[in-house]
């Protein structure tokens, strides 16, 4: 049979002494649903082109019957021989006629023309405006059809002809005969009053922020479609939902509201609800936190909706997965009961983040216990004593106090002045170290003792015992000073850079003195000049003497200034990636000279896989943006690169340079050329855009679909599993690359799912049609329509 024909089929049962069975129930199915359907009763349907097995099962026995259906045989479209004017306005003509066939067992397309007065189909003007305008698709053949022609001059006569035809206007369209021509003539101007208005639509449910149109139709009594009226919009809670003169409504706050459209006395109205913003995302920060027992840590949540708009004023409820280890008040406040792991989650309307925590045990910090006073001048004490373990393998830092004699610890003094002061940070455990109390009266006794800790003083410090006391004497009279030392004795500076002198001042003991008042000076300022600090400003090339002089007694260092040499700027030879994150790459390398004397500076480069340095792109996010400031030459540089993809390959590229870029830069050369890729990302999909949006395919073509993974932040995902499907898989199935096949004439949706976020793409699919190629197709030759390999074709054909 051909395409869109039908045949019943029947089952006759017998049993084993061939006697006919009735009243059993037969199941019927087709092997090929896309080439024809069967129905329970038998009945099967041709679909399309090919060849279907059609079985009936009874009882566990089944027999078959083959249907071949073959494509119909295209012939030209009807012609329309009853076309009519059925009504007039001062505006449009209503058209009526009855629809016919387009040649290949399918409603029509119409072409539809007029012409003010006589009409030639040549030159008249195709409809533009109304439900006539052209093309015109068919809906039922045989079906009466009604159409509107708007936009034309009251009271004049015009004429009315159109054409079937299928395929596309302009591009391969095969038509029927010309139709009758039919007349009529525009009522005389003069406005119809507006009958009805109706709002479209009557009802929705928006987000705060959303800008949904409304529209408003007017009608007469008739039930003609009015145009060109003046309609007021207005909103009985401008609080929850304005709307503007056009029908644009914007949603302000949660709420309900009645938007109303008004014409010419006549209303209608929409009721419109507000809601907040759902939340898309949660994120607890921080995401790892690692505790000891007994200590607190306060954790936040970050609510995000889909367009990356952080929310407030949501309500967030915590919990955790081990009250056992962790305990979380509602507020986010983490609490370290016992030793192990936990996960804090913060959810919010359903959706959930959470964060990591680690519970360890607390050891206390080491103690101090050979504390001693190791010198005094007449105002200060200094102390020395062995490092110890803030109990997690660092060096402990220190709480120093002190108090004329007696001490107690809870009502002395911590030292503020001095290198004593607290808090005073530990350097390496084990070792001895020496501190000194300043601002201390003369020959006074005190006191001094102090405790190891850990963590930050007032907050979370956990500290060890407290160390022994000692007892040192202030002197009675300020020493003398017999002796200043500066160093360093010589130096050599380019001019413009600069020099710390230090000044040491001891007495005839050899017992170092603080406190005391330094003069600093320069033997000449045209070539040096020196703070009261001691800190000297190479001028011009010369040589000076840097004098520092205390209690009338002075020391000198000679410091020589030499010229600049201006070379360019050096050569960055060891670029290195020392990390990356599924978003970042770490960048280390030997800072360099900008051939002035001073740190280089540096611009950045990266690319995708290979490097070109000329086309790559210069580095704008993270530490290593452009331009890059020096900070010493020598030195060991590390700086980051943000805003990658997840599992990607990079390449990073430098060049140094003095100056300013695209304005007066002199470059060294282009460094080595460094590799690294960052680590697949842990955060979940949060978005999926399937590419293209649309497609349109033939019968028989393929048609390849991608899927673009983002996380919450907008970063590209990569190795996330992707699942395809089709709505339509008699139409277009899809493989699990994203390709799809078209079989059959119709409209697929493909989606893409990753991680329960889905994308959508639409294709159509649609036939050979008459003016179609083909690949390799002989000159001279046109495709009329297509069969596949095991097609059974017409003999016609």
């Amino acid at each position: 049979m051909t395409v869109g024909g039908t045949s019943q089929f029947t089952a006759t049962l017998k049993d084993l002494s061939g006697s006919v069975l009735t009243g059993l129930p037969i199941a019927w199915t087709s092997s090929n649903p896309t080439v024809a359907t069967v129905t329970g009763s038998g009945l099967a349907t041709a679909v399309a082109a090919g060849s279907s097995t059609i079985s009936a099962t009874s009882g566990g026995i089944t027999d078959s019957a083959t249907l071949t259906v073959t494509a119909p045989a295209p012939v030209s479209p009807g012609a329309v021989t009853d076309l009519v004017v059925s009504d007039v306005t001062d505006s449009s003509v209503t058209l009526s006629f009855t629809e016919v066939n387009d040649g290949a067992g399918r409603p029509a397309s119409y072409d539809i023309r007029w012409a003010a007065g006589a009409l030639s189909w040549g030159s008249a003007t195709d409809v533009s405006r109304g439900s006539c305008a052209v093309p015109l698709s068919g809906t039922a053949t045989g079906a009466k059809r009604s159409c509107t022609v708007v936009g034309l001059a009251p009271a004049t006569g015009y004429r009315f002809q159109m054409v079937a035809f299928r395929g596309t206007l302009n591009v391969n369209a095969v038509f029927g005969a010309l139709s009758d021509v039919a007349s009529g003539t525009t009522a005389a101007a003069g406005p119809t009053p507006v009958a009805s208005v109706t709002v479209a639509p009557a009802n929705d449910s928006l987000t705060v922020g959303a800008t949904p149109q409304l529209t408003a139709t007017l009608k007469d009594a008739r039930g003609d479609t009015l145009t060109g009226r003046s309609v007021t919009w207005a909103s009985d809670a401008p609080a929850v939902a304005t709307v503007s003169a056009n029908g644009v409504v914007t949603a302000v706050a949660t709420g309900a509201a009645a938007i109303t459209a008004t014409s010419e006395g006549k209303s209608d109205t929409a009721a419109i609800t507000v809601t907040p913003v759902p939340v898309a995302s949660v994120t607890v920060s921080p995401a790892n936190a690692s505790l000891h027992v007994g200590v607190t840590e306060q954790l936040a949540a970050t609510l995000k909706d889909a367009s990356d708009t952080v929310l407030t004023g949501r309500t967030v409820t915590w919990a955790s997965s081990n009250s056992a280890v962790a305990t979380v008040s509602p507020s986010g406040l983490v609490t370290a009961v016992g030793v192990g792991l936990a996960s804090i989650t913060a959810t919010s309307e359903g959706v959930q983040g959470a964060a990591s925590v680690a519970i360890t045990t607390v050891t206390r910090p080491g103690t101090v216990t050979d504390l001693a006073v190791a010198g005094v001048t007449d105002t200060s004490v200094t102390l020395s004593f062995t490092e110890v373990n803030d109990g997690t393998g660092l060096p402990a830092t220190y709480d120093v106090r002190f108090a004329a004699a007696p001490l107690s610890w809870s009502a002395a003094s911590d030292v503020t002045r001095g290198s004593c002061k607290v808090p005073m940070a530990g350097t390496a455990i084990g070792t001895k170290r020496t501190c000194t109390v300043l601002g201390l009266l003369v020959g006074t006794v005190y006191q001094f003792q102090l405790v190891a800790y850990r963590g930050t003083l007032n907050m979370n410090a956990v500290f060890g015992g407290l160390s022994n006391v000692v007892s040192g004497t202030t002197a009675a009279t300020p020493a003398p000073v017999a002796s200043v030392t500066v160093t360093p004795a010589n130096a050599s500076l380019v001019a413009g850079a600069t020099q710390q002198f230090a000044a040491t001042l001891k007495d005839s003991s050899g017992t170092v003195l603080s406190g005391r008042t330094v003069t600093w000076v320069s033997s000449n300022s045209t070539v040096a000049t020196v703070n009261a600090s001691g800190l000297t400003t190479a001028v011009a090339a010369g040589t000076v003497n840097i004098s520092a002089t205390s209690g009338g007694v002075s020391d000198t260092a000679t410091l020589t200034v030499t010229a600049p040499v201006v070379t360019n700027p050096g050569t960055v030879t060891d670029l290195a990636v020392t990390g990356a994150t599924d978003s970042s790459v770490t960048l280390s390398f030997t800072e360099v000279t900008n051939g002035a004397g001073q740190p280089a500076s540096y611009d950045v480069r990266w690319a995708a896989g290979t490097i070109a340095f000329g086309a790559a792109a210069d580095v704008t996010k993270g530490t290593c943006s452009v331009p890059m400031g020096g900070s010493a030459i020598g030195t060991r540089r590390s700086c980051t690169v943000l805003g990658f993809a997840s599992g990607t390959s990079y390449q990073f590229q430098l060049v140094e340079f003095r100056g300013t870029l695209n304005v007066n830069a002199v470059f060294g050369a282009l460094s080595n050329v460094a590799s690294g890729t960052t680590t697949a990302s842990a955060a979940p999909v949060a978005s999926v855009t399937v590419s293209p949006a649309s497609a349109n395919v033939v019968v028989g073509a393929g048609q390849q679909f991608t899927a673009t993974l983002k996380d919450a932040a907008g970063n590209l995902l990569t190795g996330r599993s992707i699942s395809w499907a089709s709505n339509a898989l008699g139409v277009a199935p899809v493989n699990g690359s994203g390709l799809v096949t078209g079989l059959v004439v119709g409209t697929a949706t493909i989606t893409a799912t990753s991680e329960g976020q889905s994308g959508t793409a639409t294709l159509a699919v649609s036939a050979a049609g008459a003016g179609g190629t083909w690949p390799n197709e002989p000159a001279g030759f046109t495709v009329l329509s297509d069969y596949g390999f095991d097609d059974v074709v017409p003999a016609t054909n």
